[in-house]
């Protein structure tokens, strides 16, 4: 386990899909909206998925989302 606080344990719930997807989008640094536009999604929706994607790998913010994604081989 990392030392980091916001990084969970080494299994986290598997990510669907869309959320690879937006996973992606975020390591492009591209804002939510940005996303939304990309993937066709309400703005909403897209927080709604973030937000899942965090849960699931048990961060809190785009930057712990990012290195826990790495530390899996996600990205």
């Amino acid at each position: 386990m990392d030392d980091d606080p916001g990084i969970a344990s080494p299994s986290p719930e598997s990510l669907t899909k869309r959320e690879l997807e937006i996973l992606m989008l975020l390591v492009q640094d591209l804002t939510y909206l940005q996303i939304a536009q990309r993937v066709g999604l309400q703005l909403p929706t897209v927080n709604t998925h973030v937000q899942s994607i965090y849960r699931k790998l048990g961060v809190r913010s785009r930057v712990q989302a990012l290195r826990r994604a790495m530390q899996l081989k996600l990205i």
